[in-house]
């Protein structure tokens, strides 16, 4: 059977009158999909959350990243440049944050991004609920000034 027909006959079992023995089966598959679920069939989309911010939420590991991919150098060049990244709460506005780098051991270069994830109202979302964010933003230096 199906995973999905298992799920739907187990749900169906469970809110139908059935032996008690089919009930507790159907209970225990619909708590065995339920983790299936959360632990495997969203563990990229819950990895692609941490992205976002991190579990501290002090950085921004997206615009890492990005500032990374966007500037397009060569692997061997991504080597020597460092990336370090804030992420910016509701304490400061982020549009006064500013990117910036310096040079250091010849050629190597340190850049500091910033990044904001703007939340969806949690309110209005069950606290068990994956969101993402409804807007991600990264100040990034440009490619012109990676390549200097």
């Amino acid at each position: 059977m199906s995973m999905i027909g298992e799920a739907v006959s187990s749900f169906l079992h469970v809110h139908t009158e059935q032996s008690n023995d089919l009930t507790e089966s159907s209970l225990k598959a619909i708590k065995t999909q339920t983790h299936w679920t959360r632990d495997d069939l969203l563990n990229g989309y819950k990895q692609a959350l941490l992205l976002e911010a991190s579990a501290d939420g002090l950085t921004a590991p997206w615009c890492e990243m990005s500032e990374k991919e966007l500037a397009g150098i060569s692997a061997e060049d991504e080597e020597r440049m460092h990336v370090i990244s804030v992420n910016e709460d509701n304490t400061k506005s982020f549009e006064d944050t500013r990117v910036t780098w310096e040079q250091f051991d010849g050629n190597q270069a340190q850049f500091n991004v910033s990044g904001y994830a703007w939340p969806w109202n949690k309110t209005n979302v069950v606290d068990s609920c994956y969101t993402s964010a409804a807007e991600i933003g990264c100040k990034l230096a440009s490619s012109d000034r990676v390549a200097q």
